[in-house]
């Protein structure tokens, strides 16, 4: 299987037309640097609870958290048109929490709940950003669009009746997977935004 790549595309959106060139260290230097607090800033994330039901079982994944977000290899390639293409690979992420389920056929009931443990190594997104310039020629980065994608996710829960959460943990790890393409987005786009004071004003070709 190919390295998880992530692939973002920075758009230029302004009525003049921009000499990037002058400012390339710039951008560069922001955008890794939003790459390095985008990794730093994913440990103890939040991540929202998962409930739902599958046949006679109801269950709830809570309590969840990123415990790690491991980094792999990052390349910003600026084109001369004014976009930028950064590429990032090898990206992992763990995460932990509690789960819960309750079992009922007739007079039958269980009930069971325990740990687990989430990793995956198949982090993958795709995220569109705009470059918007003012009249002074002062930039702000703006995400417009995001696409995050998980692969590879494994999730352990510990303790209960294996037999039985078996018939819902593959619905929950879809829907965890979901929770965390986009969260990476969120976190992403918060990052990149901040960059922007870090750039200087642009000079403009009219």
């Amino acid at each position: 299987m190919s390295l998880p790549t992530f692939a973002f595309c920075l758009l230029l959106a302004s009525a003049a037309a921009v000499d990037i060139s002058t400012i390339h260290d710039d951008i560069n230097k922001a955008l890794n640097d939003a790459i390095d607090e985008f990794v730093a800033d994913l440990p103890n994330q939040a991540i929202d609870n998962i409930e739902g039901s599958e046949g006679r079982i109801k269950y709830s994944i809570t309590n969840n958290r990123v415990t790690s977000f491991t980094r792999g290899t990052a390349k910003v390639d600026i084109k001369k048109e004014g976009s930028v293409i950064i590429s990032l690979a090898g990206f992992g992420v763990s995460a932990e929490g509690n789960w819960r389920y309750k079992y009922r056929k007739g007079f039958i009931k269980i009930r069971d709940s325990g740990r687990y443990r989430a990793s995956a190594g198949g982090v993958a997104l795709s995220t569109t950003v705009a470059i918007d310039v003012d009249e002074n020629g002062k930039i702000s980065l703006r995400q417009t669009a995001c696409a995050g994608n998980v692969d590879g996710l494994r999730m352990k829960l510990r303790g209960g009746a294996s037999w039985l959460y078996n018939m819902f943990l593959k619905k929950v790890v879809r829907r965890f997977k979901g929770k965390l393409g986009g969260i990476v987005c969120k976190k992403l786009g918060k990052v990149i935004a901040k960059q922007s004071d870090k750039i200087p004003p642009i000079g403009m070709l009219y």
